[in-house]
């Protein structure tokens, strides 16, 4: 089971409790990006992982009542037997001074 916690403001982080699954050692989406103002999400550049890898995979998704919402969907893999809590770091917004960190268990 994962928590995740968000944070973001200018140069730092707000905070959204999310409760992704993420077995140790195992591929698992936590979570995923897309806009519905803009059609631009965020997630693309630059994540990644206190401990473990972060993907990002563009994928064209069904949400804000398009059938073709561009979407960023959010792949982690902890290192295998970790256990503990890991943090997953998305930089955004004009160079990148917003973050996002998601907090996995």
């Amino acid at each position: 089971m994962a928590f995740c916690t968000i944070s973001a403001t200018p140069a730092s982080a707000s905070d959204i409790v999310h409760n992704p699954h993420a077995r140790s050692g195992q591929l698992s989406r936590i979570w995923e990006f897309y806009d519905c103002k803009f059609h631009s999400p965020i997630g693309n550049t630059g994540s990644y992982g206190a401990r473990g890898t972060v993907t990002v995979k563009f994928v064209p998704q069904n949400n804000c009542g398009n059938a073709n919402e561009p979407t960023n969907e959010v792949w982690y893999v902890s290192p295998a037997g970790f256990k503990g809590l890991d943090t997953v770091t998305f930089p955004f917004g004009a160079r990148s001074k917003m973050i996002l960190n998601v907090t996995v268990n």
